[in-house]
């Protein structure tokens, strides 16, 4: 009796096909749950992922100086999600002048009030960086709005051998932390990230 290859291929088939979809069935059912989590966990972020399409693609390192430890975190969560960033931060105006001196900084966003010393202790910070190493891109941040407070600034920037016009500067890239709008998402956006 010679052996039927065609009848023993029609077997396999019948019986491989099911098989596969039966495992394929398992396999979905499975993983589905993880699937869902990897997609909708932290939703939020993957929203702030997609909104900031054109992060700055070689690595970035920013200096984030504030008093408030909470700041400084969630401003370093999202630079770090966000791309290629190294985030350094501070709370003293010693440490930031030490991290300017010894670090290749891109970026520094530093609180007006540090220290207790001075409602403007952080222009102590933005007046070393102009002298020091003026590529640095510096943002402002303060809980106080802007007019507000830029009579203050004026007189500082005298006091800092700094020149009047450079008011102009600070105040593009001030942000005011009190404002309607969410303070990291202006940041992110004074920085360069595409809020589209």
């Amino acid at each position: 009796m010679e052996f039927d290859y065609a009848k023993f291929y029609g077997y396999l088939m019948q019986f491989f096909f099911p098989l596969a979809a039966i495992l394929t069935g398992l396999f979905v059912w499975a993983t589905y749950p993880a699937i869902v989590r990897k997609i909708f966990i932290n939703s939020e972020h993957i929203h702030m992922k997609q909104k900031y399409q054109n992060v700055l693609q070689r690595l970035k390192t920013f200096l984030i100086v504030d008093d408030e430890e909470r700041i400084c975190e969630d401003i370093k969560s999202e630079l770090e999600y966000l791309g290629n960033n190294r985030v350094i931060t501070s709370e003293r105006i010693q440490e930031a002048k030490s991290v300017i001196d010894s670090k290749n900084l891109n970026y520094a966003i530093i609180d007006l009030k540090l220290d207790n010393t001075t409602a403007y202790g952080g222009m102590k910070i933005y007046s070393y960086i102009k002298k020091n190493k003026p590529d640095i891109k510096t943002i402002i941040i303060s809980g106080f709005p802007f007019e507000g407070i830029k009579y203050g600034l004026m007189k500082e920037l005298l006091r800092e051998d700094l020149p009047e016009n450079e008011i102009d500067v600070i105040e593009r890239y001030y942000v005011y932390k009190g404002g309607t709008e969410d303070y990291i998402e202006v940041i992110l956006s004074k920085l360069g990230f595409n809020l589209s």
